[in-house]
């Protein structure tokens, strides 16, 4: 609904307390705020994360992130904003500091869902995600499940969960 409805927007939550209704509400409305300024009102510039694309090799998921971004260029008679997306530098982020980078689920043809590992690749600029238990995975999924551990991303616009399989 957010994506076809003028001046709504999406806000995660999921990383924040436990239940439906998490009792701390503070870092919500900070995120609310913040989406209102950067969607709403233009008035600080968009630095949303997003999965670019997904690859998988040699049985392992690469996950490349880009981050939206904004920049002014000069135009004449003034400047105009241009929308660019940037690789996502993990190396800038390490899943709250100090924590793993966590929540991945990884499937093969079996359809049976393993937790995955994640790290880094390419100099921060992607994640390499496995299980020694999947040898050949075709999906994928971030913060699924009714608690999850998912971590990427800055506290005030984390990535929001995904899948990449319809089962």
């Amino acid at each position: 609904a957010h994506l076809t409805t003028p001046n709504t927007g999406f806000v995660c939550a999921h990383d924040v307390g436990r239940g439906l209704h998490p009792s701390w509400k503070r870092p919500l409305a900070e995120r609310a705020v913040h989406w209102a300024l950067r969607s709403v009102y233009k008035t600080i510039p968009d630095d949303s994360i997003s999965v670019d694309k997904i690859e998988y090799v040699n049985g392992r998921a690469r996950l490349h992130l880009v981050k939206q971004g904004q920049r002014r260029k000069r135009v004449k008679g003034g400047y105009e904003i241009q929308n660019v997306k940037n690789p996502f530098n993990l190396a800038t982020w390490s899943g709250n500091d100090s924590q793993f980078l966590g929540g991945f689920l990884i499937a093969g043809a079996d359809k049976r869902w393993y937790p995955a590992k994640a790290e880094p690749k390419g100099k921060g600029k992607g994640l390499e995600i496995w299980s020694d238990l999947v040898d050949k995975p075709i999906a994928l999924r971030y913060g699924w499940g009714s608690y999850p551990i998912a971590n990427i991303g800055p506290w005030e616009n984390p990535l929001p969960p995904f899948r990449t399989d319809d089962w």
